[in-house]
């Protein structure tokens, strides 16, 4: 008898853990999370508004690369250049990083106009990348600078309308995360988090 209800209770722990996990279908086939992080965008375009369902292209990871440091009478200590090329392609040859939402207290993109690029041969599609300023919720408030992928998107709902937006990073201005909810899959039930009482990172499903 217990050969038989020990795999019967794996299975049934193993789908209680899938389906709380289980994200809902956004308006674009896309499928939400169900940790809802909610916060305030400001556009380069002149728009601030709150918004909900943040998520960076429908994850609530964001892959980052360290940023080239120039030594003093480099590039960086003139006028920005609107394209650096770099002879290195971040995403094999530099230090990944990958930064959960909940780690977040803020993140910039300072010139959205500024391109770091990286082309292998003359036949080959060129790469490019965006500075992006990440701010922690540590105590210090540590403000990082990295390299983004400039293909990568922001997924928002506008909290008034209830609306999605699909954002270019070139558009943000400033994006603050001020907190997160769980919601309950396949309902619009969602319960406010406390930061105070919050989980660790590695306690929140991975949605």
């Amino acid at each position: 008898m217990k050969k038989v209800l020990l795999p019967l209770c794996s299975g049934i722990a193993i789908l209680f853990l899938a389906n709380w996990g289980t994200p809902e279908s956004s308006t674009d086939g896309q499928q939400k999370n169900s940790i809802d992080f909610y916060g305030k965008l400001e556009t380069w375009q002149g728009q601030s508004y709150k918004v909900e369902n943040i998520s960076f292209d429908h994850q609530r990871f964001m892959t980052v690369y360290d940023k080239p440091v120039y030594q003093a009478g480099g590039p960086e200590t003139a006028a920005p250049a609107p394209q650096y090329q770099l002879t290195q392609n971040p995403i094999t040859d530099f230090v990944k990083t990958k930064i959960d939402l909940h780690e977040v207290a803020s993140v910039e993109i300072p010139n959205p106009n500024q391109r770091w690029s990286h082309k292998k041969n003359k036949g080959n599609h060129e790469i490019e990348f965006l500075e992006i300023i990440i701010i922690s919720k540590d105590a210090q408030k540590t403000k990082t600078s990295y390299l983004i992928e400039a293909r990568k998107k922001l997924y928002c709902d506008r909290s008034i309308a209830q609306d999605q937006r699909e954002v270019p990073l070139t558009a943000i201005k400033k994006l603050t995360i001020e907190g997160f909810k769980y919601c309950e899959p396949g309902t619009k039930k969602c319960r406010p988090v406390e930061e105070t009482h919050a989980p660790t990172p590695s306690t929140l499903p991975v949605a």
